[in-house]
């Protein structure tokens, strides 16, 4: 075990040391964390799938950062000039070349002055010499970019004119377009929506276009697409394993990827979207739901999401499946605090829902604010600053306050305002019981 550690120490240094003498495109302040990313020292080439409005594709191959193009798109400003093609070795782009920084950051910075100036993106090819490729002039990134930005509302608006083109929508084109705020763009989704029968054929679909599903549902309302819905959430019922989903139709694909019978880069999204249908008020399976949601929650804070029903990989690299899960729990937020804007409660003259006649016994806290004891709320859990109802999904949200100078237990109970401003709003409406040194505070 010695002789093996000393060997591959060695081996550690020697490839080191090789390393040492190319150049160098990251210090520790920019290697990136959540993400991959080219290295001089890959054994793999890099492919930069587009280069912008230009046109190519850019393969990154050793030695060090040599670009070489990989793909000339079709109806491209790069294939109009005639003199480019797969192969070719690229020495610069505008007079610059890839060292000391992330190349594809020099690479966008490219695209961004050529945009601001004149639209000229020239190659310098080898063997054959400069070759101008004109893009499209944008003008340049406000400093609030990308809100209050010219350029960044045509980009949008670029994307949205391509996507609005699309017969039947692919993944994200619905959110997209609803995204845009344009009722143009939302008659282009009402297109797709009508007479919508079978909308997803695998996970794939599920996870990815059952989220824009609900979303047209909860901007438009329209009532029409709810049975679709429904009928996804069964199909995922059918085809869960273990709290998870393969990407395809199957329940189960135990030959593929980590072997464990699910793909977590479709399942986290199959549970985001049962999330977004339980929003808008459709019945969930609850088994399902519950499965689901232990399955992928022990990911949070804990790493990135398996590709499978595995460990955490290390760190946060995304693919999906990280920001998926976030987005999930974002979702999980929203239902928590009651926030559905087609089901809220109704005002009542701001005495609340329920009415309790005595606050005693109501609720007991133990350090660090976890509920010991609960009379009047047993059906509820608690997350976070919330208590869950498990059964109707209404949240009372708790906060202690300071009210001239003394501290009380808030209740909030479904929405609405109940939190006293003033000493003497607070004395009036709290319960004569002490429970853990706090004043439980109800609405009468």
């Amino acid at each position: 075990m010695i002789t093996l550690a000393l060997v591959s120490n060695a081996w550690s240094q020697k490839k080191n040391a090789a390393a040492s003498n190319e150049p160098a495109y990251y210090t520790p302040a920019t290697t990136p964390i959540f993400n991959p990313f080219p290295n001089v020292t890959d054994k793999k080439r890099w492919l930069v799938r587009n280069l912008g409005p230009v046109g190519i594709g850019i393969m990154l191959v050793r030695p060090g950062m040599t670009m070489q193009i990989n793909n000339v798109e079709i109806g491209s400003p790069a294939e109009a000039t005639g003199k480019l093609q797969k192969g070719q070795i690229i020495e610069s782009i505008n007079g610059k070349v890839l060292k000391e920084v992330d190349p594809r950051i020099i690479l966008g910075d490219i695209v961004t002055e050529a945009e601001a100036k004149d639209g000229k993106v020239v190659l310098k090819i080898q063997g054959a010499g400069d070759v101008t490729v004109g893009i499209p002039v944008m003008g340049s990134y406000s400093k609030t970019w990308p809100v209050n930005c010219p350029k960044s509302d045509k980009i949008v608006r670029n994307l949205a004119d391509l996507i609005a083109k699309q017969d039947q929508p692919k993944w994200g084109s619905v959110i997209f377009l609803l995204s845009t705020g344009e009722e143009k763009d939302l008659d282009v989704v009402k297109r797709w929506m009508k007479g919508i029968k079978n909308y997803a054929g695998m996970n794939w679909d599920r996870g990815y276009k059952g989220p824009g599903l609900c979303e047209y549902y909860l901007r438009t309302g329209d009532q029409s697409v709810l049975p679709v819905i429904k009928q996804m959430t069964e199909e995922l019922r059918v085809n869960m394993f273990s709290g998870g989903w393969s990407g395809r139709a199957g329940p189960a694909a135990f030959t593929y990827s980590v072997g464990t019978g699910q793909v977590h880069a479709s399942g986290v999204n199959c549970m985001s979207f049962l999330l977004m249908a339980k929003l808008c008020g459709v019945e969930v399976d609850k088994y399902m739901f519950d499965e689901t949601f232990s399955q992928f929650y022990r990911f949070a804070g804990h790493g990135n999401v398996a590709y499978g029903n595995t460990l955490p990989e290390g760190g946060f690299r995304d693919s999906g499946k990280t920001s998926g899960l976030a987005f999930g729990l974002g979702i999980d937020r929203v239902l928590a605090r009651g926030v559905n804007h087609r089901r809220r409660p109704k005002a009542d003259g701001g005495k609340g829902p329920d009415k309790i006649e005595n606050a005693k016994d109501t609720i007991q806290l133990l350090d660090g604010g976890k509920v010991a004891k609960s009379k009047f709320f047993g059906g509820y859990f608690w997350s976070g600053d919330m208590l869950i109802g498990v059964n109707d999904d209404q949240a009372l949200k708790m906060e202690v306050r300071k009210v001239g100078g003394r501290d009380f237990l808030i209740i909030e109970r479904g929405g609405f305002n109940a939190v006293p401003d003033t000493e003497e709003a607070a004395t009036a409406r709290v319960s004569k019981d002490w429970h853990c040194g706090y004043h439980v505070y109800v609405r009468q």
